[in-house]
């Protein structure tokens, strides 16, 4: 089970000019505070500064960083992507952030099982209703000794240990088939709720599509000689950006190339990664930055203008996505694909992985995500998400679930999380949750026949309290007989 968000950790100003370490509820309106590389912005902020490049990632999804020039506002939530901590102030309190809202504890849903709670209650009543009724009307007509044969048969026969033992015993085999799976449920009370699961609400970067962008033309960094290589390995191995991220991957995969000495590269905020080899100027990033005049899609990597290779990249949707979404659409179930990311992008991914595209909507905020949920039926509808900005809408969603990944805010708030790199955890479980409710089905339908065959005999004086000590523990085997065969999943 992961951990609770811890408040994030700054540097603030004190007093005398110094800084002091300080958490984000220490924080006062008109406060200065370093933030360091790849660190969140606590509250919302304003940019001290001369330049700096925030990810929104934890706010609407997307990772590409964006430039923001000095005095610029920055949300709460932003990550702060570049080499070097950046000073901001403090333009609100901890309590009224947005990141606070994202990260804040809910109390989790009842954890009951519904159906067995109910069903042992009112059968114990009836139960026990009538074994005083029968006693009532032995006494009246025979001897205390044979109404007291009667009552106790009767209550022996009819005891609800076989049911008592049988739903839990489903349970654990339900959870443990999806275990082998790679599914971890964190909820008992999620069996009832997945019940009434019409819509699955998918968000976009990270759980339909891959973490990693993939390099479309990777061969072209095959025609870069070793010492090119070399550069391109220091100009990637500094920063955090997805786009590095995926070049230093590629290299890594092939050759190592250490560090060339005594060179460092800086980034230029919102363009790109810039090396200087003695006249020589590196650089990777925008074209129209990275070489004059320059023009297109992609990234250049070129020295002193002249561009040496261009990169391309994609967004990737996860290898089963297509299979798994055919499956929960042959379910009967309604998908939709919610994103901060742009709408164009958002419904460019929702096709690739076979969702239609009207039901593809980007551009949006966390809290109107929520909106979108509770507007359209919160109680129907299963969240899958595995960002922070998806967090407000597990709030409100009747069942949530998280791909197991470094995000463990998520992981800690979901009914439940599935590992592997793709979705199929999201099938097992609707799938469990049929197997489950058939399975106490059957159990309970047994359990409903026996105890009206055996309780009738008990109640006639057929049965004999030793007879019934006999069928009682006999039935409790059936009962488990049932469930053992039909709550089986096969990993």
């Amino acid at each position: 089970q992961a951990e609770d968000f811890q408040e994030p950790r700054v540097r603030r100003k004190t007093e005398s000019g110094g800084w002091a370490d300080a958490i984000a509820s220490e924080l006062e309106v008109g406060d200065e505070y370093i933030l360091d590389v790849d660190a969140i912005t606590p509250v919302a902020s304003s940019l001290v500064s001369r330049n700096a490049c925030f990810s929104l990632d934890w706010i609407n999804g997307e990772a590409d960083a964006k430039p923001f020039a000095r005095h610029a506002k920055i949300p709460s939530g932003a990550i702060c992507r570049g080499s070097e901590a950046i000073c901001l102030m403090a333009n609100e309190k901890w309590e009224a952030s947005l990141l606070r809202q994202l990260t804040a504890h809910r109390e989790g849903k009842r954890e009951i099982d519904l159906v067995a709670q109910k069903w042992i209650a009112r059968y114990l009543l009836i139960v026990l209703v009538v074994g005083a009724l029968s006693f009532c009307i032995w006494w009246a007509n025979t001897e205390l000794d044979r109404a007291l044969g009667v009552l106790v048969a009767t209550l022996v026969v009819s005891c609800p240990c076989g049911i008592g033992l049988a739903l839990p015993l489903a349970d654990d085999l339900i959870n443990g088939g999806l275990r082998l799976r790679g599914v971890f449920t964190r909820s008992w009370s999620i069996w009832n709720r997945l019940l009434g699961v019409e819509q699955i609400v998918f968000d976009k970067t990270g759980t339909l599509t891959r973490p990693r962008l993939s390099l479309l033309n990777s061969e072209s960094l095959g025609k870069l000689s070793d010492h090119e290589l070399a550069i391109l390995s220091n100009l990637v191995s500094v920063s955090t950006h997805p786009i590095s991220a995926a070049v230093r991957e590629k290299l890594l995969a092939g050759r190592l190339f250490e560090p060339l000495e005594d060179l460092v590269a800086y980034e230029e905020v919102g363009y790109g990664m810039l090396l200087l080899e003695g006249d020589a100027e590196w650089k990777l990033g925008k074209p129209s930055w990275a070489v004059k005049g320059g023009y297109g899609d992609g990234v250049v990597f070129s020295r002193s203008g002249v561009e040496f290779t261009r990169i391309r990249f994609r967004e990737e949707t996860k290898s089963d996505a297509l299979e798994e979404v055919e499956a929960l659409k042959g379910m009967g179930l309604d998908l939709y694909v919610l994103s901060g990311d742009g709408s164009r992008r958002v419904k460019h991914v929702a096709e690739l992985a076979g969702i239609n595209p009207i039901s593809a909507f980007g551009n949006l905020s966390p809290i109107e995500k929520s909106e979108w949920i509770l507007d359209r039926g919160a109680s129907e509808t299963l969240m899958i998400g595995d960002g922070a900005n998806d967090s407000l809408a597990f709030d409100a969603a009747g069942v949530s679930g998280a791909p197991a990944s470094e995000n463990a805010l998520l992981a800690n708030k979901a009914d439940f999380y599935f590992l592997g790199q793709g979705i199929s955890g999201v099938r097992a479980i609707i799938e469990a949750s049929k197997i489950r409710r058939r399975t106490i089905r059957m159990a309970l339908g047994f359990a409903i026949i026996y105890n009206v065959i055996a309780g009738s005999c008990a109640v006639a004086g057929i049965i004999t309290p030793l007879i019934a000590a006999v069928l009682m523990p006999l039935s409790s085997i059936a009962s488990l007989g049932i469930v053992w065969k039909s709550a089986r999943i096969k990993s």
